[in-house]
């Protein structure tokens, strides 16, 4: 299948450029690279769609969405779970099975991940004690 062809080295490609980006020693410019990622993510989706792939398209669009209002930095765990997940799907598909994980279940994990992380990030502040006049 050609979708399996094109986007397994696409796929490679934007690993190395998501690792570049975040490593000290890469010259990978964030906002350049946050638009190729969404360039390529609106490419992959319209391919997925296309082709009828219709879990990849939602978690593709899902992805695109969270792009919008966060950096390539806060979305580095999310990515690379991405990157794996749609691999697994392709290698399914190639064998002309259903994907271990749907696109559903797949949202919803990153999802609560993505909430864990914001609040071992932001952690609240503790509720202070008032204590009743005695």
């Amino acid at each position: 299948m050609d979708f399996i062809e094109q986007h397994t080295s696409d796929l490679e490609e934007f690993e190395l450029g998501l690792i570049a980006t975040l490593s000290a020693r890469g010259n990978v410019d964030e906002a350049e690279f946050k638009c190729a990622l969404k360039s390529y993510l609106h490419n992959i989706k319209g391919d997925a769609g296309a082709t009828g792939l219709n879990g990849i398209q939602r978690v593709t669009h899902w992805v695109e969405d969270l792009l919008v209002s966060s950096t390539v930095k806060e979305l580095t765990e999310t990515l690379i779970s991405y990157k794996e997940w749609v691999v697994s799907c392709m290698e399914a598909i190639a064998q002309n099975k259903l994907p271990q994980q749907l696109s559903n279940a797949f949202i919803g994990e990153a999802q609560q991940a993505l909430s864990n992380r914001t609040e071992h990030a932001n952690p609240k502040e503790p509720a202070s004690e008032i204590s009743p006049r005695p």
